[in-house]
């Protein structure tokens, strides 16, 4: 399923593709995965000067991109923190440019 919609008061869309619901996501992998929703996105807006940027849920996994900078990832609280609790529910994050411009911002869990 694709969604549009807007964040606040920002001239450029949010694509989301995920489940009607959120019920497929295990439960221990709900809490961490909403720090890096938050973080994610609002990294977007604050640093990347994107115009696009997408969201995609999978039953374990969190991916946002967009087509902003793309710089390296720079380790500091937010990433930190939000390392050290996908790490406490065995999961993995990577933060980086992609090679066609933009970043990404993955969680995972085997």
């Amino acid at each position: 399923m694709r969604r549009r919609g807007l964040i606040r008061d920002t001239a450029w869309p949010v694509w989301s593709v995920v489940r009607s619901a959120v019920d497929h996501v295990p439960a221990d992998l709900r809490e961490p995965f909403a720090y890096v929703l938050r973080e994610g996105v609002t990294n977007v807006i604050r640093h990347s000067g994107a115009t696009r940027c997408e969201v995609r849920l999978g039953d374990s996994s969190l991916e946002i991109h967009d087509n902003g900078r793309g710089s390296e990832a720079v380790p500091g609280n937010g990433l930190s923190g939000l390392e050290e609790r996908l790490h406490a529910v065995n999961g993995t994050l990577q933060a980086g440019p992609l090679p066609q411009g933009g970043f990404r911002l993955r969680a995972s869990r085997p």
